[in-house]
């Protein structure tokens, strides 16, 4: 039996207009270039358009200092390398230069212009993303340097990322794109992550820092991540993967795809489902600690003659997406930990989440010319979620103070019953302070929008100018109803007290509405010669927020807040000094905004961000090298209470200035494909980080997670090393790839007064087996083979472990 459903209060009309009048406008525009007149063609460019899609997508890194090496030639039916393919950097060259291409997924820079740009960009491409075929979005994301996480579930369910030191907390600190469009639930009113798309269907991963990230707001305090989805292929062309592997995890993927001169599509489909590695106490409840999880997607494009001076095309792009996971945030206490890290109490029984996601994009190009492009999306992304949890006590004890203090009186007692060892004290009737309390936590997210960015290049004598512009409407939204239900422990089973927030209002937590309404801007100038690279540019951001709190102030409604303008400068430079070598510098400036219902509590984070290092790619694009320093010195450093972090329910979204803060440190990319006897190659690549992260002033901090500071403490969740380092061997039709992580020691901030112990540091190392006979390729992944076991977390309720060793292995076949 449980509390009757509350309806969603419905998408204003008001809303919708607004969105009829987006599809409109950007319908109208289509056709209004569709039916202005046609200059002559130039000859011989439909083609070499095309083709580059196709090119720019599958060797999309081949003139980038930054990335892998590529492999010594081999035969056709050669495994995919780990490393992705830099060639040498384009060099200088006077007068006509090839004509931009539009691609059919959202990139700024085409590879000459990232080498030549100064900023930090990394890219992973799908030879990289294939060849290691990971499901975990913490795992792909950690061959990058500058990226920290802090994991929570072992699958990556819910990642929790950081860049550059920023706190990983449900990745809320990271601008996060797919194709370019923000993919967050709600990335200005509720920016926290928990949605990410599976990894199987991307095709690429672009990390942007530096002064690159002010063209990708509203987050610029770290950067941003773009995904780039599958595009549709060159010529008629599928896939079907199928996989299983420990824990009974299974893995269906399959997607088919074709084009002509007029217009093309790909349909893709993927799912992902385990047990779960955790063990429930007992048998009782759903015993199934695991999850399954779906996405479909369909892109189609049409597109006028090929050959056109103003070249059109109109792509469509819909995704759905489910998932439903007996996920928790209750976690051990250290000893329980150190006995059996997977091991699950039974008061999480009744824990699960569900939620569904529908998405459409649709974008417009235009190419005019060869040195013109324009680009506009409107979007709508739909999020509803139901995550039913436990919370707390019913007298509001909280589990991560019975967890780390277990055996103290009187917390010892509550920790009896959160394992099942001892009845709720109301298990003879009526309610008590012991009674376990699970939250239905409801949300429904609305994003919406409209985005335009137009890029232009043209020279004057031996100087090369690019202009590249951008504008962005967005409109989102969440609504959370989070009511409590009461469940005394009775035999190791929960069972409801039978009481609903109708009959006690005190049950529920949260029922509030914030909006946002957000203008933003940006304008990038480049401009470049003999071998200095200079781009100067300017974001600027208006927002408006309105919250209604129908809990604490029904009285009020709607309240309209103080809106946010901010204007974010940033500037970067590259000397090439000689060919193949080249030193960069950058400087911005940093913004995070207040979202809605705290915007009398908080500022904006603020800060100014510093760059420079060296690239280094060899002559013949073997090895390839990477070093740039970082500092960012804020001004103001927020933070964010929230139940992921382990916050008390009455603080929970509440935003808070903690001062000025350094952050500062170095990344290093580098690699090599050395040639080996009889035919072999051993490609190599290493990414490391180093980073020291401190507050720069004392203060009392009113976010509880955070608590008392001195001057030089270290900020939480930020470790000061992480290493990433691949070594592969390839011959032929198979090839073999280790893969080693290691994870630096964190912080973890306070709980009460005390402050919790450091997380551990660990070293996991992954296997990758691979071997190919047209059309079909087997592969073998292990993951955790040496099955290290290490606290990742103890927020937001207890210890909790990284995946213990496990192993898939599958096959893909291709038609």
């Amino acid at each position: 039996m449980s509390a009757p459903k509350p309806k969603w209060r419905r998408t204003s009309t008001r809303q919708l207009v607004a969105w009829a009048v987006v599809l409109w406008l950007v319908s109208f525009g289509a056709a209004a270039q569709e039916s202005a007149p046609e200059p002559e063609p130039p000859p011989e460019t439909g083609d070499a358009f095309d083709d580059a899609i196709l090119e720019e997508e599958l060797e999309r890194l081949d003139d980038e200092v930054y990335q892998d090496g590529p492999a010594e030639p081999a035969p056709d039916d050669a495994p995919e390398p780990v490393q992705d393919e830099p060639t040498e950097p384009a060099a200088d060259v006077e007068g006509e230069r090839p004509m931009p291409t539009l691609r059919e997924v959202t990139v700024r820079y085409t590879p000459e212009d990232v080498f030549r740009m100064g900023g930090s960009v990394q890219t992973l491409d799908q030879k990289q993303l294939e060849t290691l075929q990971y499901d975990d979005p913490n795992a792909v994301l950690l061959q990058v340097p500058g990226v920290y996480i802090r994991q929570e579930d072992g699958f990556g369910l819910r990642p929790n990322i950081g860049l550059r030191g920023t706190n990983p907390n449900r990745s809320a600190k990271v601008t996060l794109m797919e194709d370019g469009v923000l993919f967050g639930p709600a990335p200005y009113s509720a920016p926290a992550a928990y949605y990410f798309p599976m990894m199987g269907r991307v095709s690429g991963v672009e990390v942007f820092k530096g002064p690159a990230s002010i063209l990708y707001g509203p987050q610029t305090v770290a950067g941003a991540i773009n995904y780039v989805s599958r595009p549709v292929p060159e010529e008629p062309r599928g896939q079907i993967d199928l996989s299983y592997g420990r824990f009974q995890t299974f893995r269906g993927h399959l997607h088919y795809g074709r084009r002509n001169d007029w217009g093309g599509f790909i349909v893709e489909g993927i799912h992902l489902g385990t047990q779960g590695f955790k063990e429930l106490d007992g048998s009782s409840g759903r015993g199934n600690t695991g999850f399954q999880r779906s996405e479909l997607v369909f892109k189609g494009f049409v597109n006028n003659d090929l050959a056109s001076h103003a070249f059109n095309r109109l792509t469509i792009k819909v995704i759905g997406s489910r998932e439903t996971s007996n996920e928790t945030y209750l976690g051990l206490t250290d000893a329980d930990f150190r006995a059996n890290p997977d091991r699950r109490y039974t008061a999480s029984q009744l824990d699960n989440m569900q939620w569904w996601r529908a998405a459409i994009d649709l974008t417009h190009n235009l190419a005019v010319g060869e040195h013109i492009l324009l680009e506009t999306t409107a979007y709508r992304h739909d999020f509803d979620r139901t995550w039913e949890r436990l919370n707390q006590f019913r007298d509001g004890t909280q589990f991560l103070d019975v967890l780390t203090q277990p055996t103290t009186p009187p917390l010892d007692s509550y920790y009896l019953v959160l394992t099942g060892q001892q009845d709720s004290p109301s298990a003879t009737g009526g309610t008590d302070a012991q009674d376990l309390m699970v939250i239905r936590n409801r949300r429904r997210f609305v994003v919406m929008g409209i985005q335009t960015r137009l890029r232009a290049d043209f020279d004057t004598g031996k100087l090369h100018h690019e202009i590249e512009s951008g504008v962005r409407f967005h409109y989102d939204s969440v609504d959370r109803f989070q009511p409590e239900q009461g469940y005394r422990m009775e035999n190791t089973q929960l069972v409801w007290d039978g009481l609903t927030s109708s009959d006690d209002p005190d049950l529920l937590i949260d029922d509030n509405r914030g909006e946002t309404q957000a203008l933003a801007g940006y304008l990038m100038y480049g401009l470049e010669v003999a071998g200095f690279v200079i781009n100067p540019g300017l974001r600027v951001e208006y927002i408006r927020t309105f919250f209604e709190d129908e809990k604490n102030a029904p009285d009020l409604g709607r309240v309209r807040e103080d809106p946010q303008l901010v204007f974010l400068p940033g500037i970067g430079l590259q000397y090439t000094i000689v060919e193949g070598f080249a030193a960069l510098a950058g400087v911005h400036r940093g913004f995070s905004a207040v979202t809605p219902g705290n915007r009398t509590l908080a500022d904006p984070e603020l800060s100014i961000n510093y760059e420079a290092g060296f690239r280094y790619v060899t002559k013949d694009s073997a090895g390839f090298g990477e070093v740039i320093g970082f500092f960012n010195d804020y001004s103001n450093i927020t933070s964010e209470c929230t139940l992921s972090a382990g916050c008390n329910p009455d603080l929970v979204n509440q935003q808070f200035n903690n001062g000025r803060a350094f952050i500062g440190g170095v990344e290093v990319l580098g690699g090599y494909n050395a040639p080996l006897p009889r035919n072999l190659t051993m490609p190599v690549r290493v990414s490391y980080t180093y980073t020291k992260a401190t507050y720069r002033n004392t203060f009392e901090s009113s976010d509880p997670t955070i608590g008392d500071v001195e001057r030089g403490d270290p900020i939480p969740y930020v470790p000061a090393h992480v290493l990433n380092a691949q070594l592969g061997f390839e011959k032929s039709f198979w090839g073999a790839y280790l893969i080693g992580n290691y994870f630096g020691k964190m912080r973890e901030g306070v709980v009460g007064l005390q402050p919790l112990p450091d997380t551990d540091g660990y070293f996991v190392l992954d296997v990758v087996g691979r071997v190919r006979f047209e059309p079909v390729e087997a592969y073998l992944r292990l993951q955790n083979v040496t099955n290290t076991r290490a606290i990742v977390a103890r927020r937001p309720f207890g210890a909790r472990p990284n995946a213990p060793l496990s192993f898939q292995i599958g096959v893909q076949v291709g038609f």
